[in-house]
């Protein structure tokens, strides 16, 4: 645990707001500590804080463009089924070394999300849900954490600006959204680390 009086790698406290985002992008960190001139620890920045703050700044300029328009979130994505066992689900998760899967329907459409959290179910010793599908095995894991939202994900639009995007990573606490057509169709996939990369370039 971080004390006023550790000492740790981390910004100084008069640093700027470009050396706090760089340090983010470049150095793959989600917090960084802050420094007083001692070297001692004073506080702990994370990234979603920064964006929080950049959204409700008058003061940064953010571009009018849309995250198509500026090439964001149009990476490939490892999608599964809602009719996948899980374990196979699993399988490729590990295979690709992502911690998510989009969730799709017979059309095409995501309906859901799987990710290495919902595996504590798992974990705690429930191994007959390795042999579920992944419709029934996350329906069974987000109705116990959220009744009234059984299978929630964040998306976003290619056509929602950077300041939207911005926003909504700053109201939601996630690092990472996807990114989906007017069909709710897979375009791609932004992380807060693409982000803070795009405003510092």
């Amino acid at each position: 645990m971080l004390g006023a009086r550790s000492r740790a790698a981390g910004v100084p406290d008069s640093a700027s707001l470009l050396t706090l985002a760089r340090t983010f992008t470049e150095g793959g960190q989600r917090r960084t500590p802050v420094l007083n001139p001692n070297g001692d620890v004073v506080n702990v920045v994370s990234q979603t804080a920064l964006l929080r703050f950049i959204a409700a700044s008058d003061e940064v300029l953010l571009p009018a463009a849309s995250l198509s328009d500026m090439g964001l979130g149009n990476i490939n994505v490892e999608c599964t089924k809602t009719d996948t066992p899980v374990v196979q689900a699993l399988q490729t998760m590990h295979r690709s070394r992502v911690s998510a899967l989009p969730v799709l329907d017979e059309t095409g459409e995501v309906v859901s999300l799987l990710s290495s959290s919902d595996l504590r179910v798992i974990m705690g010793g429930d191994f007959n849900f390795l042999n579920c599908s992944v419709e029934e095995f996350v329906g069974h894991v987000r109705r116990s954490d959220r009744p009234k939202t059984p299978f929630p994900y964040i998306r976003i639009s290619p056509d929602n600006s950077v300041k939207e995007c911005l926003s909504k990573f700053a109201k939601t606490n996630v690092h990472r959204m996807l990114v989906l057509d007017a069909e709710r169709r897979v375009r791609g996939l932004i992380s807060v680390r693409d982000l803070l990369t795009a405003l510092i370039s």
